[in-house]
Order: structure tokens, then sequence, then C-alpha cells
């Protein structure tokens, strides 16, 4: 098997780095740990840990370890703004019996490997900088500072060369899962401000997952309900039919070559118009470790949900006055002209003068255009409650 780099026979310390490394790549706490290790493993006074952007000139994010002032410090500088340091744990200084204040906290500070990398600071004798990696128009770079000029030797330069193969590795594993829950956290969040509900299951048919829209759905056991981690529909024949739609949608039928989806219609007691449910196989290929994740998404639609619009957000995006906000959730709705001055406690000639300013604020002129523009219009959320404001 190819590691990557040959680790010194006997060097207890270099394995002790190599699993600090492990813990780093998962962990953002451990690698301040790893670079005073490393620090002291090299004969280093001081390593920087830093991505740059080569075309903006400037470092997206960076963590230092200085031992001559025992400090551990990190800083993700904003664009356009002055980067903010802070101190993440102390160690124990070393070249000097009275630690001394942190220059990295002041503002417009820059550590040396990442002046030099930049270019902005001409090379140090006592530096030693390397690109570890280059990664979505990102570079990531290592620097060691030693106390005296001159080259990595003997063991230090063991230590090093058996180290870095794998920093290169781990650094790339780190970058790349933060990046990744980023993402996923962006996408969570716009699945939560949606109105249509989704849930997760996995292989089994067991909930991994649920959106606010359909926890709220399943909360009011109108039609569908969770029981424990299961979906299920409330009467028998529609669950019979719900379950065979997630079994499609979850794996191959006896019958079938690949899952498959669907869609179904799932009545409710309450007697309003019945949820619309959407099955559809994620299609992901499990790993030998995680065969427990998500298989299938289900699609929940509320047909009264989806006629009603967000008041907060077209008011902001039309510039309506709150009694035309009210007029314009009603018409959505279905509402007619004479049955919103009822509901608005005005005449019905002066709803027909705030439906006048709603057609001049959209740009439109006839009531059917607005309903349409009104219903296609984004928003975090369409919900009735959500959506309404008192004028």
């Amino acid at each position: 098997m190819d590691w990557g780099g040959d680790v010194p026979q006997g060097h207890d310390d270099v394995l002790l780095l190599l699993q600090c490394l492990c813990d780093a790549a998962l962990d953002d706490v451990i690698w301040g740990r790893f670079l005073e290790a490393l620090c002291r493993n090299t004969g280093s006074v001081e390593a920087d840990l830093f991505v740059v952007d080569p075309l903006a000139k400037r470092y997206t994010s960076c963590i230092v370890c200085d031992l001559e002032r025992g400090w551990i410090g990190q800083c993700d500088p904003e664009p356009g703004a002055e980067p903010v340091w802070t101190e993440l744990e102390t160690v124990p200084a070393t070249g000097t019996d009275v630690p001394l204040p942190p220059p990295l906290l002041e503002p417009n500070a820059c550590p040396v490997g990442v002046a030099v990398a930049l270019g902005s600071a001409p090379p140090d004798p006592r530096l030693w900088v390397t690109e570890l990696w280059q990664y979505d128009d990102r570079q990531a770079f290592l620097a060691l500072r030693r106390q005296t000029d001159g080259a990595f030797q003997g063991e230090e330069e063991q230590r090093l060369e058996a180290v870095l193969p794998f920093l290169r590795r781990a650094f790339l594993v780190a970058y790349r899962l933060e990046t990744g829950e980023r993402r996923n956290a962006m996408l969570l969040r716009a699945v939560e401000h949606g109105s249509t509900g989704v849930v997760l299951l996995e292989a089994h048919g067991q909930i991994v997952y649920a959106n606010g829209a359909a926890r709220e759905i399943l909360t009011q056991e109108d039609g569908l309900l969770r029981d424990g981690s299961r979906l299920r529909a409330l009467r028998e024949s529609d669950d019979e039919a719900l379950q065979a739609l997630l079994h499609g949608a979850i794996g191959p039928a006896p019958s079938a070559q690949r899952a498959s989806g669907g869609v179904i219609s799932v009545p409710r007691p309450s007697g309003r118009t019945p949820y619309s449910v959407v099955a559809v196989p994620v299609s992901l290929r499990p790993t030998v470790l995680r065969r427990d994740e998500a298989v299938a998404t289900v699609f929940i639609s509320d047909p009264m949900t989806l006629c009603e619009v967000d008041g907060p957000h077209i008011r902001q995006l039309y510039h309506l006055t709150p009694r035309e906000v009210r007029l314009a959730v009603l018409l959505a709705g279905g509402t007619t002209v004479a049955d919103a001055a009822q509901a608005l406690g005005i005449a019905e000639k002066t709803t027909r003068i705030h439906l006048q300013g709603l057609f001049r604020k959209t740009g439109t002129r006839r009531q059917v255009d607005l309903v349409r523009l009104l219903l296609a219009s984004p928003g975090p959320a369409r919900t009735g409650d959500r959506g309404a404001e008192r004028g």
C-alpha cells in the first residue's frame, strides 16, 4: 500500500503527529495543536497554515502557532474588511521567560509566512514555505519559521518529509468537508423556508429528516401522520397506497430493475383539499460505512397553502401598504372583491380604489393577471397565517 510517504521507523513522535492530523481533518480546533506539535518536532518557533486567493492577493483563512509568544490564533478575514484575529489557546512559550503579547490580534496584522507567499514581504532566511495544494481557485500553504537561518536537517527534516504528504491530504479533506457542510447548511435553510413538505427516508422507510412544512402537516394528523419514525396515512386503504409508493421509491420492486417514484392523492378527514404526495428516489450509491442515509425524497403539497402568498414578502417586493397586502392575500386566495371588502371592514368602492393601487404597483391591469403574479412571486414561505398582515 502506498502511504504517500515513508514514516521513519521508531519515530513515535511522527506517529503522534499523524494521529493529530486525522483528528484535525474533522475538528478545526485540533489544527492549532497539530501546528504546535509540528513546531516542537521540527525545531520551529512559528507555524502558519493558510489559504490564499492568488488573484485577489489576499489570504482567506489562516491559523498560526507562535511558540515564542505562547499563542495559537486563527483569522477568517472578510473581503474588504480588516482581519480580526481570535486567540484559540495559550501554549508554553519557547525562547523567552516572559510571554509577549500576541501582535496578531492587532488589525491588519499579517503573519510572516502569509506575507512572503503573497509577495508583500521579501523572503526570510529563517522561513520555510511550501504549497500544499490548489483547489477551487485557492492555494494552501504551510510556513515554518526557525530560530536560526538554514534549511531543515537530520531528524527534523525526516519528520517534516514524513508528515508533509499526510498534511496535504488531511488539509484537503478538511477543506472539502467544510465546503460541503456550508453548502448543506445553505440548502437546508432554503428547504426549511419552503411551503412544500419535504421528507427524507432511509432504506428501511424510516424518516431521517422532515422540514418545517412537513412537520406541521404531520402534526395536524389530517390524512397524514408520523407513526414513530415512519410516514403513514390515517386511513388503512390510503396507507396501503402510500406504503406501495414509498417502497417503489426506496428500492427496486421484485419485478423492476430500478427504483421508481410516483404520485398519489391522500384525502383529509377535515374535508379540505387532499394532499399531493410525490416520492422520488435519491439514486445515491450506498457506501460501505454509510448505508443509513436518505434514499428517497417525499414531497407533500397542500393545495390550500400553495394558493396563499407571503404578505411581508410581496409588501417589500411591490412597496404595498398594509391594507393593500391584506387585499392581495384575500384576492390570491380566491376571495371576490365584495367579500374582501366585507373581510376588511371597508366599503366595496374603497376596496376597488386599493385594487387600482395594486394594479399600478404591480404593473398589471386585470385581477386575473394580478393573482397570477402574486402566486408566482418568489417568497421564503407561502402560508396564510404568516402571509396575512393586519391593516
